[in-house]
C-alpha cells in the first residue's frame, strides 16, 4: 500500500512494544480473574508456586509472532487506520481465535466460563494490537 508514493512496511518498533503490552494485558486480565480461573482449572496457589519460567518464554515468543503476523496481514489487507485495525483485530481475534478456543474447551469438557476468561483475554489483545498496528504506520 502506498501513502504519498511510499511503501507501507512492518513497523518493528510497534510489534516489539505490542509484544510487551500483550504480556501486561494478559497479566492484568488473569489477575482480575485469578480466583475464578484457578478454581475452574482445579489449581491451588501451591500448584502454581513452583511453576517454571518456560510458559512465560513461550508466551513472549508467541506474542511476538502473533504481532508480526498481524502486522504482515494488515499490510496485505490494506488496513488504513486504527479503527480499521480495531475492526480487523476483532474479526481475527473473535473469528479465528476465540471461537476455536471455545470449541476446543467444549470438546475437552472444560467449563464454558473458563473458555470465556481465556478467550476474552486473547480477544482484548487482538483489539489493542489491531488498533495500534492500524494507527502506528511505517513507510519506506
Amino acid at each position: 500500500m502506498t501513502d504519498k508514493g511510499k511503501l507501507l512496511t512492518i513497523n518493528h518498533a510497534a510489534v516489539i512494544v505490542l509484544t510487551v503490552v500483550y504480556q501486561v494485558i494478559m497479566m492484568a486480565w488473569f489477575m482480575l480473574f485469578a480466583e475464578v480461573w484457578m478454581e475452574l482449572q482445579g489449581f491451588s496457589e501451591e500448584d502454581l508456586a513452583d511453576a517454571s519460567a518456560l510458559p512465560y518464554v513461550i508466551a513472549f515468543v508467541s506474542a511476538l509472532i502473533m504481532n508480526y503476523v498481524l502486522a504482515w496481514s494488515f499490510i496485505r489487507m490494506g488496513v488504513k487506520s486504527g479503527v480499521d485495525g480495531l475492526k480487523t483485530g476483532f474479526i481475527l481475534g473473535f473469528g479465528l481465535v476465540a471461537l476455536q478456543l471455545v470449541t476446543q474447551y467444549s470438546f475437552s469438557l472444560k467449563p464454558f466460563a473458563l473458555a470465556l476468561i481465556d478467550a476474552g483475554g486473547l480477544l482484548l489483545v487482538f483489539l489493542v494490537s489491531g488498533y495500534v498496528l492500524g494507527s502506528w504506520k511505517k513507510f519506506r
